[in-house]
């Protein structure tokens, strides 16, 4: 065999050349070992250059030694923190974890720290005060991005705020998650910060001047604080986001807030302001989410909202705003909340016309009159519409079963009459709908068992009557369901064992009769309520899963009879159980007593008998009339042999009373005929 020789000479790193055999045989020979060579060999040439290429980038990401040693320092004192891991690279800009490098301003062939990220790493105020931790950082003259948030910091050192040389190119800076206390640092000389987050510290005092001169800010979050006095006005007109929510500001909003016209965030809520929301505020063109939620504020919602064009949320619930909803309000908005708050008269008749609502909610105001047209088609991305607790009146409008992407259905507490519209079976993705406390009639509409991703289901406090449909059965998603205070009449059906995942089941208050289905044993471990209370239920207390999660059984006012089962001891998280006013029978099982989490026993007005066992103290238990007997006192009679004792007594005292009559009638007697004839006086 032969080969055909194509490299003769092969060049090694050193410069030094080997020549091949001319000769066939010994060059086959050499040919097959070269050959078995040669991976070994590209991959020594390609480990070379990529020696040689590391190096090379090595050497143009250094840092220069004065930061080189700043961050070597730094690492060591991070070294005693237990998150920290430490990186045997000799060049920090590797420590990606916690340190970002680039290109240094001065030159090209070197780098410099930007930012420094040391966010939940267990650093506080103890466990550095004897470091030169903020020394080290204050001498990072090219940091940009300074990130301390989820740590333990009480305070910021003096020097860091007064003496920092990273103070001049900072532009963030975020110590979130602190526990920083006392009055706002003083950061006026942090000159160009771009952003500032102290938010979630607890941080009190006034604001004065500790921001003046930020100049280039523009976000500022103080959020969650115990930040008190008056809004502050000396800000950076730069300023894009203003989060002051969750503290104690307190007074009004000044007319000069609405001189920040770069404002895209406001938030002012959870605070104790007061007063109008001043005019103007249709100058903030540029305005993209307010929230006021939580104040005191009073007077009615401005008038001219809806010319800021680029505002898709405003949240203004939990204060005092009356009057109307301004015309035209949901014209740009994805997200309307103005619940709690004391609005009245007629909802604006263009409320539900624009396709941008994603979210309504005016819960608890007073507004009256018709639900406005809903132009359904229009309304794609509505997926919450909550207009309880008001005084809403006529019919729900079937169109509401055009909203086809509706998720949460909230019109409870209402002045409704009229039927349940079987078009809401078209809201395929509902999974809360609260019809409750209005004055709606009719049967139940077996349509929404099309309901398939339904979870919540409220119908209770109406005049609702007919039977209970089988179909509402096939709502396997059911978490609650209430039906109570209604006209409902008939049985539980067998088919309610396939509500797996219901916890909170309420019918009391109805029509419903017959026996409890032993099925509901399967109803699922999830059952956390079962309320059958005020309706004619008979026989007896079908048996109970002992995995059942049940803290509240109310059976109270029915028809049950027949003795207590021992199987409602197995009920460990049993709080409530309500058996009174029906025909139960017998004792009181001891085994009652072992209910742990037993809170409420109510056995009032039954027919048992015997010794009531002894309960823990902190259990209130109600046993009235009945015919039981106090564990404490076995003596202790019962009302019935306690009224025969009654009686008795009061033959016996009859008795005695008559006996010691007749005997002084017989004194009396005998001493008057001893006394004959003989004068008063002298006797």
């Amino acid at each position: 065999m032969s080969f055909t020789l194509s490299i003769s000479l092969l060049y090694l790193p050193s410069g030094r050349q080997i020549k091949l055999s001319t000769d066939p045989e010994q060059e086959t020979m050499k040919s097959c070992s070269i050959i078995l060579l040669l991976p070994f060999l590209l991959c020594f040439l390609l480990n070379i250059c990529s020696l040689v290429e590391g190096r090379s980038n090595f050497s143009s990401s250094q840092l220069s030694e004065v930061q080189n040693n700043i961050m070597f320092n730094l690492s060591t004192i991070l070294s005693h923190q237990p998150s920290f891991k430490t990186n045997s690279n000799p060049n920090p800009c590797s420590w990606t974890s916690w340190v970002k490098c680039s290109t240094s301003s001065s030159s090209s062939s070197s780098s410099e720290v930007i930012g420094i990220n040391l966010s939940e790493y267990g650093l506080s105020t103890e466990t550095t005060k004897n470091t030169s931790f903020f020394s080290l950082l204050c001498q990072i003259d090219s940091l940009q991005l300074l990130n301390l948030s989820h740590n333990n910091f009480e305070s910021l050192p003096v020097s860091f705020m007064s003496n920092c040389t990273a103070r001049l190119r900072l532009r963030i800076l975020d110590i979130t998650f602190n526990q920083l206390s006392g009055q706002l640092p003083n950061l006026s000389q942090f000159t160009s910060l771009v952003s500032l987050n102290l938010s979630m510290n607890k941080l009190s005092g006034k604001i004065d001047r500790q921001l003046h001169g930020l100049v280039l800010l523009t976000s500022l979050n103080l959020c969650y604080n115990s930040i008190t006095g008056n809004l502050p006005m000396n800000l950076s007109s730069a300023l894009e986001e203003l989060l002051l929510s969750n503290n104690k500001f307190e007074g009004s909003i000044p007319g000069e807030m609405f001189k920040y016209v770069n404002l895209t965030v406001l938030d002012l809520s959870q605070n104790q302001l007061n007063g109008f929301i001043p005019d103007g505020i249709e100058g903030l063109q540029k305005l993209k989410k307010i929230f006021l939620s939580g104040n005191n504020l009073t007077g009615g919602l401005p008038p001219k909202m809806s010319m800021i064009k680029t505002l898709s949320q405003f949240a203004a619930n939990n204060n005092n705003f009356n009057g109307r909803i301004p015309f035209g309000i949901t014209t740009n908005l994805q997200f309307l909340d103005l619940s709690y708050n004391n609005l009245s008269e007629d909802l604006p008749h263009d409320l539900l016309s624009h396709g941008s609502l994603e979210h309504l909610d005016l819960t608890d105001n007073s507004l009256g009159g018709l639900i406005p047209a809903i132009l359904g088609n229009l309304l794609t991305n509505l997926k919450r519409l909550r207009l309880g607790q008001n005084k809403l009146n006529g019919s729900i409008p079937g169109a509401i079963g055009d909203i086809s992407g509706l998720m949460y259905l909230e019109l409870n507490d209402n002045q409704f009459e009229g039927y349940i519209p079987v078009q809401l079976q078209k809201c395929k993705n509902l999974s809360l709908l609260n019809l409750a406390g209005n004055n709606l009639t009719g049967a139940f509409p077996k349509e929404l068992a099309n309901l398939a991703k339904l979870e919540v289901l409220k119908l209770q406090m109406n005049n609702l009557d007919g039977s209970i449909p089988g179909e509402i059965y096939q709502l396997v998603n059911l978490n609650t369901l209430n039906l109570s205070r209604n006209s409902f009449i008939g049985e539980i059906s067998p088919l309610i064992s396939n509500l797996k995942k219901i916890a909170f089941l309420n019918l009391n208050d109805n029509k419903l009769g017959g026996q409890i289905p032993d099925s509901i044993d399967n109803i699922g471990v999830y059952l956390i309520e079962l309320q059958l209370a005020n309706n004619k239920f008979n026989g007896s207390i079908p048996q109970m899963s002992s995995n059942s999660q049940i803290t509240t059984l109310n059976l109270s006012s029915n028809l049950f009879m027949g003795p207590l089962p021992e199987s409602l001891s197995l009920l460990h998280n049993l709080e409530v159980l309500d058996l009174s006013d029906n025909n139960f029978t017998g004792d009181i099982p001891s085994s009652f007593t072992k209910l742990g989490s037993l809170t409420k026993l109510d056995l009032s007005n039954n027919q048992l008998t015997g010794i009531l066992p002894k309960f823990p103290k902190y259990v209130n238990v109600i046993s009235n009339g009945n015919d039981t007997q106090n564990v404490t006192n076995p003596n202790t009679p019962t009302p019935s042999q306690s009224r025969r004792k009654i009686d008795s007594f009061i033959i016996i005292v009859v008795a005695v009373c008559s006996c010691v009559g007749i005997s002084l009638f017989s004194g009396v007697l005998v001493i008057t005929v001893l006394g004959l004839g003989v004068p008063i006086c002298e006797r």
